[in-house]
């Protein structure tokens, strides 16, 4: 009987893992798993909540949360409210400290919460990948002295943990082969503006495409080309959802597209300039910051005046004058905006500072990985900027003569 029982149970468990890869949604995976659970599992409860998939925002007041189904054996339906989990309202403190499974028995005078109402014993079984709390199951009997199915939720929290694990590595992949290809498109766009020769094997500015300013106080006042322009938009707004929610842009994506695969999600992104030459060279110092002008944005123009002021503004300047990545949650009466972290990004070019690239993501984007993304693209302006610098300088050599 024991073996048959096993044999029933295959199916599901084989229904969650082809789901993954299938590449079905997260509460598709959840559908696969309750119906596994609530046909195996001895219990008058089951409930099963994810993680939210990366990129998606928390609903409400933005509280961390899970999100996902329950199912009760009495009942037709229950609360749409169980369908969210507060893990610090709920769960037992030994789940969350030791990521163990916690058998809990609903005492008299215990207050009964969400889907914790009616239940006299309680098993709750964490979903964890890398040390990292992705998930909860749930198992709930009206009887004191039901026997938890403790073996079946745990070999389906591993289920769950290799299926969000695989789900993550292929979104990966996917970031990975689309940064290449922006950075692929970036750099071919910038190799296309080559040097073209006017009257007598002079360049020209208008016919190479690179502007120059030569008045009297150009060593402080650029003068930006169409070309740079347009690279360092299209970054700006890479960093952001600009291509899909309308967020107000200075830049022109050069393929004439918006948001790609690439697109970090950012709520707001903003590449500035250094915007006197002498001080790209000079010691910059936490006292000593040059110019910065703020020529490329994108997102909400509120977190653009914010960053342009302190106390954000610190965040940036830290960033320039230690030349390293700084980031810092937003000012306490940001904090119920959606960005939970402003990261700055310096744009250097051997010892020469050019500019900071400005990111505001929400708390759970501002990751190790989020920040090896940003500096790429952080790379890349730097490299553009410099391209234009450097053309600038033939170009003005090359009229002087």
């Amino acid at each position: 009987m024991k073996a048959w029982g096993k044999r029933e149970e295959l199916p599901g468990f084989a229904a969650v893992s082809r789901a993954a890869v299938e590449g079905l949604s997260r509460p598709e995976l959840l559908q696969q798993a309750m119906r596994t659970l609530s046909s195996h599992a001895r219990a008058d409860r089951i409930g099963a909540w994810l993680e939210l998939p990366y990129g998606e925002e928390f609903a409400g007041d933005g509280a961390a949360s899970f999100h996902g189904m329950v199912w009760d054996r009495d009942a037709g339906s229950v609360p749409e409210e169980w369908r969210r989990l507060s893990p610090e309202a709920l769960l037992p403190r030994e789940v969350l400290t030791t990521g163990c499974p916690v058998e809990q028995e609903m005492e008299t005078g215990t207050p009964m919460i969400g889907p914790l109402v009616g239940l006299r014993r309680v098993l709750w079984v964490p979903v964890e990948r890398r040390g990292h709390l992705q998930g909860i199951l749930l198992a709930g009997s009206r009887n004191w002295h039901e026997v938890m199915p403790r073996e079946l939720l745990e070999a389906m929290a591993a289920e769950l943990a290799l299926a969000m694990g695989f789900e993550d590595e292929r979104r990966t992949a996917r970031e990975r082969l689309a940064d290449l290809g922006l950075a692929r498109r970036m750099l071919a766009a910038l190799a296309s503006a080559g040097t073209i020769n006017g009257p007598a094997g002079v360049t020209t500015p208008r016919a190479s495409g690179w502007a120059v300013d030569d008045s009297a106080d150009a060593s402080s006042n650029f003068v930006v080309d169409d070309l740079l322009d347009r690279v360092l938009g299209e970054l700006v707004d890479n960093c952001t959802s600009a291509g899909i929610n309308g967020a107000a842009s200075t830049g022109t994506p050069i393929n004439g597209r918006g948001r790609n695969a690439s697109s970090l999600g950012a709520e707001f992104a903003a590449i500035g300039l250094v915007m006197d030459k002498r001080a790209a060279e000079q010691r910059v110092t936490a006292d000593v910051v040059p110019d910065v002008e703020f020529r490329w944005t994108s997102g909400e123009a509120i977190w653009i005046d914010a960053i342009e002021s302190e106390p954000s503004a610190e965040i940036w300047r830290e960033a320039m004058a230690m030349r390293r990545v700084t980031g810092d949650a937003p000012h306490a009466a940001w904090m119920r905006q959606k960005v939970g972290r402003i990261v700055a990004v310096p744009l250097a070019v051997k010892e020469k500072l050019l500019g900071v690239l400005v990111v505001g993501l929400a708390s759970k984007e501002a990751s190790l990985e989020m920040v090896e993304r940003l500096e790429l693209r952080a790379a890349l302006a730097a490299s553009a900027i410099a391209a234009w610098k450097r053309k600038e300088e033939e170009i003005r050599h090359a009229v002087w003569r």
